[in-house]
């Protein structure tokens, strides 16, 4: 072994023992007992690493810069591994500092030579280009290289959650949710039990229980009542909230209504979340055949701001517990409600319902 090849093995040892700065020196040493190109802008590149291995970026990227201007005076056939890897380099640097734009510039170029890739270093690669596009909100080319990186991982589920978590948020993000839960739940029926952080999991199990999803809602949102952090209120009354909701399905009336008054407890300043508490407590009482306490919970959702959903719940509601008092008085009650829902959703399902007059319901 000649003396380069001794200072580079003692370089690589360094390195394996994670002593960057010992390794920085002996690549130091190595560059002076070469003249050759090739090893030279090799040099060069393991030197970016180590520098950017201790957080030392701007000697990092010096490096890598002088590793690819020696390396584009050299036959690009015969040094394309080494141009990837420079490049690949350079875009997770310019990543880390924000750059997101010069990031991509360098991720791009080392794209063109990923047939010469390993599939470890393709999938890392592919993946890093759509969380580039995707901070630069570029959803649909994001999305076009997650779908990339999966066709280069399907034999590992590991790669395979961290993509489609990815695809999931990217389609959160468009506001496609019937996509974004498509990928969500593909990534926990991989790995029931994926750490991506309780947000992550909050959002499957709130997509669940929009799509009728109900088992894996209920058992997420037990899980993840638990993560939410103190400071985030918003969260943790609308899991209390959701979790009344699946209670309600499963005809649950009583934790349903545990899980309503928890979230009741929460004093947010949002009427909107209050209509929606109020109009679960509603059907809770409704399925327990406490008519009166259901008209009251539904009449002190109408007095809050409500969406859509809400009113249209509630407007069946009040109008078959009216009906089912039958005196006079209520029976104009029963009718003006269920005007209100003939005329703002004509294509209401409730009004289905509410022509089977006496058969039992499911909100």
């Amino acid at each position: 072994m000649n003396e380069l090849d001794n200072v580079l093995a003692l370089a690589q040892n360094s390195y394996e023992r994670e002593e960057y700065l010992k390794e920085i020196e002996f690549l130091e040493q190595a560059l002076k007992l070469t003249t050759n190109k090739k090893d030279t802008a090799s040099i060069y590149e393991k030197l970016g690493t180590s520098f950017y291995l201790l957080e030392r970026t701007k000697e990092a990227k010096e490096n890598y810069f002088l590793a690819s201007e020696i390396l584009s005076g050299l036959p690009e056939d015969e040094n394309k591994e080494a141009i990837w890897a420079v490049n690949n380099h350079l875009g997770a640097v310019f990543y880390d500092e924000g750059e997101y734009e010069k990031a991509l510039i360098y991720r791009l170029k080392a794209f063109e030579y990923i047939e010469y890739f390993q599939s470890k270093d393709a999938f890392m690669l592919l993946t890093a280009i759509g969380v580039n596009y995707d901070e630069l909100e570029a959803y649909d080319k994001a999305i076009d290289f997650y779908h990339k990186a999966l066709e280069v991982s399907v034999d590992s589920d590991d790669e395979k959650a961290v993509d489609l978590q990815l695809l999931g948020r990217c389609y959160d993000k468009k506001g496609e949710d019937r996509k974004a839960f498509r990928y969500y739940h593909e990534l926990f029926s991989i790995d029931p039990d994926y750490d991506g952080g309780w947000y992550l999991t909050y959002r499957f199990a709130q997509l669940s229980y929009r799509f009728r999803n109900y088992e894996d809602s209920k058992k997420y949102l037990q899980e993840v009542i638990t993560q939410i952090p103190s400071d985030q209120n918003r969260y943790i009354q609308s899991t209390h909230l959701l979790l009344g909701y699946n209670y309600i399905v499963k005809k649950e009336y009583n934790r349903a209504l545990d899980e309503f008054n928890e979230a009741l407890k929460i004093k947010m300043d949002f009427s909107e979340r209050m209509a929606d508490i109020y109009c679960g407590i509603a059907q809770a009482y409704f399925g327990l055949n406490k008519v009166g306490k259901a008209i009251k919970f539904g009449l002190k959702s109408l007095n809050k701001e409500y969406d859509e959903i809400v009113e249209e719940r509630i407007y069946f509601l009040l109008a078959f517990c009216y009906g089912m008092r039958g005196i006079h008085k209520n029976k104009e009650k029963e009718g003006y409600y269920t005007e209100k829902l003939k005329s703002n959703f004509p294509n209401s399902a409730y009004l289905r319902e509410l022509r089977l007059w006496g058969r039992p319901l499911h909100l």
